[in-house]
């Protein structure tokens, strides 16, 4: 309000149209970016990435949001006249303002502030780098929310009577709004880039074969693609194969961020959770494909061989497989050979001593 006041008087032909774009960007974005800030200095190790900070931006965005949309609702209902029913205003302003407006407003203004701030704290370039980005995101966050308090294309809300129907104005928020929430999927496809390629730099050197392995980082690249893995298991081994997939790409999460926050290979805490893939990969390998089609690809050498239930030679074999036992190959990792047996049993052996079947 005072801000208000002073452009009243400086600009007092801005004032009455312009005023909210002025002056309550830069306001309620300085506000809403120090939530974040907040969070930061309260659990600064939760911010491990850009897609952190948009994550804790939108949920202030949308803190701000609800506390403010109810502040609307309660002066709907107020200003509804004698004798009308109160819920129609109620309910036209959730239409607008939740329905219209609710991926274009406070969610994505301070979800791009967020990003700029973990841009900030989280990345290790140069410093005048990231105060650039710092900077262009949170000018990002404050443009879009002056434009979308602004009074530009307001003729989608003129009609005969004066008063717009609910249907322009969900027009109105999702055309003015559009433009930013394609900049904001832009900035988030670009952060999930980095965020793999810096999973990537995490998880390198890693000794254990069994802990991650290439296609699995690839399949944890989004929410998408770690569905998809886990569809996939489920095809191939039923509903428990694909929780347990779910479960193997939370442990491989929980090993990156361990292993971000640890200066050791051999720190306790890392090992602890390798010792947990390894026995998530265990039970994968005991169940059963669900449907499959037996067709061996390969025989045990003569002299037999010995099986793991994971490919680390550091473990003791779980088994020694008869000589001309049928195998079927079902997918290798270096030398190893991830194998199945007729009656559904699953290991790891040397993919190198494997006899092809004819």
């Amino acid at each position: 309000e005072a801000w208000l006041s002073v452009l009243g008087k400086v600009a007092p032909d801005l004032a009455a149209p312009w005023g909210a774009a002025i002056v309550g960007p830069g306001v309620e974005e300085t506000l809403k970016l120090m939530g974040v800030v907040t969070l930061f200095l309260i659990a600064s190790s939760e911010f491990d990435g850009v897609m952190d900070g948009f994550l804790y931006g939108a949920m202030v965005g949308l803190g701000f949001t609800v506390v403010e949309d109810v502040s609307y609702f309660i002066q709907g209902a107020a200003l509804a006249p004698g004798g009308v029913s109160q819920s129609g205003p109620v309910w036209e302003t959730f239409l607008i303002r939740v329905v219209g407006g609710g991926l274009y407003g406070h969610v994505l203004f301070t979800g791009l502030t967020g990003i700029g701030f973990a841009y900030l704290v989280t990345r290790r370039s140069a410093l005048s780098r990231r105060l650039f980005g710092f900077a262009l995101c949170v000018a990002a966050g404050v443009a879009a929310h002056a434009v979308w308090n602004s009074p530009w294309m307001q003729t989608i809300l003129a009609s005969p009577d004066g008063e717009p129907s609910v249907t322009q104005w969900i027009a109105y928020g999702a055309l003015k709004g559009l433009p930013f929430l394609l900049l904001l999927g832009l900035l988030v496809a670009f952060a999930t880039r980095s965020e793999e390629d810096n999973f990537r730099a995490i998880v390198a050197g890693e000794p254990d074969p069994a802990v991650i392995t290439e296609p699995e980082v690839a399949s944890l690249r989004s929410l998408l693609a770690r569905r998809s893995a886990r569809l996939a298991a489920g095809r191939a081994g039923g509903p428990a194969a694909s929780r347990l997939v779910g479960q193997l790409q939370a442990a491989q999460v929980e090993y990156a961020l361990i292993r971000s926050r640890v200066n050791s290979l051999d720190d306790p805490a890392l090992e602890a959770e390798r010792q947990k893939i390894r026995s998530i990969r265990a039970e994968l390998a005991r169940l059963p494909a669900e449907g499959a089609v037996w067709a061996p690809t390969h025989l045990v050498p003569p002299e037999g061989i010995p099986a793991w239930a994971a490919p680390d030679p550091s473990q003791a074999p779980i088994a020694l497989l008869s000589p001309w036992l049928e195998l079927a190959l079902e997918s290798r990792m270096g030398d190893w050979a991830q194998v199945r047996a007729a009656n559904g049993w699953r290991g790891w052996v040397d993919g190198r001593l494997l006899v092809p079947r004819g």
